[in-house]
């Protein structure tokens, strides 16, 4: 069904194919592609649009949107959508290209923490006034960390393609053939209890688990969990990369540097998880598929991938400092905009509606298996879908109660937070210690951040 919208005028282990067509938005000539508008005699000259959209998808979330694609092309019969997908690391640097030549798509993704340079650049479209004019947006059915991370100064300025909790999972036949009880899923283990049940759960070629004197570290064939995640660590040890008010960075404190060396045991000392070597030689999504690692992150875009694997899952909290006993982790979203330059801008804004927060269009989504709904009236009835992972739940509770944006989403641009995942990984490989890295890299982060502060006074 269409939204009730005006039509006056109307969104690295494996092998992924990725169905590509592009469409040149900044040639000159005067063909229909490149015009991406035509008459279409058949139906008494009515105005045909094509709407180019660029975005990036695992291959089962492409499957999932080819379909949506499908239904929406049905209900406004006369726009088409020219979509592409490209591989995550290919589309960033697409988009900079584009953005910066001022071809930017109809409609793209943008990511939250990026926002305010688009919106200074005039390179997104303010749709507000779309928002307003459709009559049927309920905006407080939309989950706060959605819609709230796309408004600027009372305006909006894309709607979320997602809300995206990382919950933990486990692998339920790997727990059993343990004799381990499976997690719970409303309370969180300790990191010392983590630790523990990751060390029965890493076995090596002879068979024994990481507890064992003749654990071989040097030949693990099965690991308790891929490598971790540092906000999980960082903000469960009451700790965090910025202060209050995101104006000073705060790597060099007790309780980061307790988080930090928390991660560096898991690897270094208790071998729970994959070694840099080991780590590069497969990726963990890679171990996750093939049974061989116990625990591991997941985010609700990954289920129809899962639902064909040879072991069942679920979900749990992700564990928690022994001191505060509070899970927390990253709650991820990508919006979706309309460049400022498309000459389609209700049909542009009309598509991003229908993939965001058009009710049908979001229940489809979810029982395909592509996300939790961005519609808080339908969070009961997802929690109920009858297909794997047990205990969905855990991803609406991430999203409700302890699920926080990443730390660069507070400030002007993310060189800082950049730089940071750039530098960390001497610490990751050994090379050197907590205190040594904090001690190194703090002023250089502290540089970076009063960069952006600055810029964004301009």
């Amino acid at each position: 069904m269409a939204l009730n919208v005006r039509k006056d005028g109307l969104l690295s282990a494996l092998l992924i194919v990725f169905i590509i067509v592009i469409v040149s938005a900044c040639s000159s000539g005067g063909s229909e592609s490149q015009n991406r508008e035509k008459e279409d005699s058949s139906d008494g000259g009515e105005r045909s649009v094509v709407l180019e959209y660029l975005a990036f998808a695992q291959p089962q979330e492409q499957e999932i949107y080819e379909k949506l694609f499908e239904q929406f092309e049905a209900d406004y019969p006369n726009v088409k959508i020219d979509a592409t997908f490209l591989p995550p690391d290919d589309f960033w640097q697409q988009m900079q290209t584009r953005l910066g030549a001022g071809t930017q798509p109809d409609v793209f993704y943008v990511q939250p923490g990026n926002l305010d340079i688009l919106i200074d650049n005039n390179q997104i479209m303010d749709i507000t006034d779309f928002i307003s004019e459709t009559g049927i947006f309920n905006l407080d059915d939309i989950w706060e960390s959605g819609i709230n991370r796309y408004k600027r100064d009372g305006r909006i300025y894309a709607l979320p393609k997602d809300v995206g909790p990382f919950a933990y999972g486990y692998n339920k036949n790997l727990f059993e053939e343990a004799g381990l009880d499976l997690p719970d899923p409303d309370q969180p283990m300790s990191w010392d209890e983590y630790i523990e049940i990751a060390q029965l759960l890493t076995i090596d070629a002879n068979g024994n688990n990481a507890k064992s004197p003749q654990f071989d570290p040097n030949n693990i064939v099965q690991y308790g969990a891929d490598f971790w995640w540092p906000e999980p660590a960082v903000w469960s040890a009451g700790a965090d990369w910025l202060n209050e008010d995101a104006t000073k960075v705060t790597i060099n404190t007790p309780e980061f540097k307790e988080a930090l060396q928390f991660m560096y045991d898991l690897r270094h000392k208790y071998h729970v998880v994959p070694s840099y070597e080991a780590a590069d030689a497969a990726s963990g999504y890679v171990r996750w598929l093939e049974g061989t690692v116990a625990m591991f992150p997941i985010g609700p875009w990954d289920q129809a991938a899962f639902w064909e694997l040879d072991f069942e899952y679920g979900l749990m909290p992700w564990p928690a400092h022994p001191k505060t006993m509070q899970s927390r982790t990253w709650l991820g979203s990508l919006g979706i905009a309309v460049g400022s330059n498309t000459e389609h801008p209700q049909e542009a804004f009309n598509l991003v509606a229908y993939l965001s927060v058009d009710e049908e269009t979001q229940r489809r989504a979810m029982e395909m298996g592509l996300q939790v709904p961005n519609l808080m009236s339908l969070a009961d009835e997802f929690v109920q879908l009858d297909h794997l992972p047990y205990n969905k739940h855990v991803w609406i509770d991430t999203i409700k109660e302890y699920g926080r944006p990443q730390p660069h989403e507070r400030t002007y641009n993310p060189e800082w937070w950049d730089r940071y995942h750039e530098t960390v990984d001497a610490l990751w490989r050994g090379e050197l210690t907590v205190e040594e890295y904090v001690e190194t890299y703090e002023p250089v982060l502290q540089e970076l951040l009063d960069r952006a502060i600055e810029q964004s006074r301009r």
